[in-house]
């Protein structure tokens, strides 16, 4: 059972937390957890093979640091913009696995911190019963445009948290997000966000279904996640009013793996190959265009090359694609060793949709980016202002001044058996494969960015129970 803290945790200072996650450990031994620990702002935890719990301490960023002379003592983190990389580097390494991200904010809400307010919420409109019809109306209009309480989704701080979470999580497929806070239950699909509410144990408060797929019951209740051994989960939602249990409402999270039988590539490849970067030609400028946008690099880009031909099974010892590594304005693929040591396949050729998607990803609020009047002709010219082997350049320069770097090689990897279900996105063209930054592997490197542009929530794991209290 895991204990997630919420705004009232807090207290005056994070003694309260420290105090309650010592109460907590010696109460129940091991069987029961309060994490983060240390009052810290994110902790991970492996609960199986399939499964990967996220917990993340919302009010610890929402808080006044400046009040807090104790805060982060004893954390690994010391700044939001951390908690953000470690967030997003966590959900990279383990985004083939279902990841329960638990949060007591949550990142969408119908209820009345989303701004949605019942006919008793604006005749009642504050904490005292005391009825303020038409004013009532006004002022919950005046706290959803101002956003001046810090417990609504409309606040400055709680905006920025959410919208840098959303944009991260909105990369990666299999994150749900399950969250307390509103004293209701809900389901809410929305933009890439898989939001679960379950936050009237004790209390409850109304909340609307906005969406055509959303769920909201203004009851007592809980929610169950389970996940199964094929890959699949679901949610089941259960009323507890009038002393009884009842379902209300189940929804398929993740749909099950599925033992698709890939096509068969040849295992024998021949050494070298002759390729250029582009694979395909290249519409030849107006001389006006190249006065005003210049040549750039396009020549190398068009120049046939000759390079080695490899194959992933026995490159570096043996390399297994596990995702996809969207950190770039390029997609590209994940590969981990036999050691667990990780490595990254970035393609030579940009592709405009990525370009376009890591736009999204930095500023969630970038709506519609498929409908950019940049063309991709447009955009494959622009990419030809960047040298391509620069990276292999730069890593030989680090070496030489004493820097530590990534040390890229470029390869041709066609089509093959090892690439499984990315046959389709990735192989047949020419990759750089390098050592992935990250903090597991504990390597300081020059970034060469060149080429890149208390109500429970349980979740069942092969039919043990884990808990999450808010």
């Amino acid at each position: 059972m895991f204990f997630i803290p919420g705004k009232s945790d807090w207290g005056n200072s994070t003694s309260s937390l420290l105090a309650q996650e010592n109460f907590i450990s010696k109460y129940k031994k091991k069987e029961s957890q309060f994490i983060p620990q240390n009052a810290c702002g994110i902790e991970f935890v492996s609960l199986s093979n399939e499964v990967e719990l996220v917990a993340i301490n919302s009010q610890w960023f929402l808080e006044d640091w400046n009040e807090y002379t104790e805060i982060n003592k004893g954390c690994d983190l010391k700044t939001r913009e951390q908690f953000f990389d470690e967030l997003d580097s966590h959900l990279l390494e383990n985004q083939e696995k279902t990841i329960l991200l638990a949060i007591h904010h949550p990142l969408l809400s119908n209820g009345i911190y989303g701004g949605q307010y019942s006919l008793n919420q604006q005749l009642f409109p504050l904490e005292k019963n005391i009825p303020l019809p038409i004013a009532g109306s006004f002022y919950n209009l005046f706290r959803k445009a101002s956003g001046y309480k810090i417990d609504d989704l409309q606040h400055a701080s709680y905006r920025e948290m959410t919208d840098r979470i959303k944009a991260i999580v909105q990369k990666y497929n299999h994150v749900v997000v399950v969250s307390g806070h509103e004293q209701n239950l809900q389901y809410i699909n929305k933009d890439g966000i898989q939001q679960i509410i379950s936050g009237s144990g004790a209390h409850y408060t109304p909340a609307r279904a906005v969406n055509p797929n959303d769920f909201s019951y203004g009851g007592y209740g809980y929610a169950v996640v389970d996940v199964y051994e094929n890959g699949a989960s679901t949610v089941s939602f259960y009323t507890t009013s009038n002393r009884k249990e009842g379902l209300l409402f189940r929804q398929k999270i993740r749909e099950p793996e599925l033992n698709i039988k890939h096509q068969q590539y040849p295992k024998q490849f021949e050494p070298t190959v002759k390729r250029s970067i582009f694979g395909k030609p290249v519409s030849r400028k107006s001389d006006v265009y190249q006065f005003l946008w210049g040549k750039h690099y396009k020549n190398y880009y068009k120049q046939e090359i000759a390079l080695r031909t490899v194959s992933l099974d026995t490159l570096y010892g043996g390399l297994k694609p596990i995702g996809l590594d969207n950190e770039g304005t390029t997609i590209s693929l994940l590969l981990k060793d036999k050691n667990g040591k990780e490595f990254v396949m970035t393609p030579l050729e940009k592709d405009a949709s990525s370009f376009f998607k890591s736009l999204a990803y930095k500023n969630e609020k970038q709506k519609n980016q498929d409908r950019n009047a940049l063309s991709e002709d447009f955009l494959r010219d622009y990419f030809t202002t960047i040298h391509p082997f620069t990276p292999l350049v730069v890593s030989k320069l680090s070496l030489a001044i004493g820097i530590n770097s990534t040390q890229p090689k470029l390869f041709y990897i066609p089509n093959q058996n090892g690439l499984g279900n990315y046959n389709e996105d990735f192989g047949g063209n020419l990759y750089y494969i390098s050592e992935k930054v990250n903090s597991s592997q504990k390597v300081w490197l020059l970034l060469v960015n060149q080429l890149r542009l208390l109500t429970p929530m349980k979740c069942y794991i092969k039919s043990e129970p884990i808990e999450i209290m808010w």
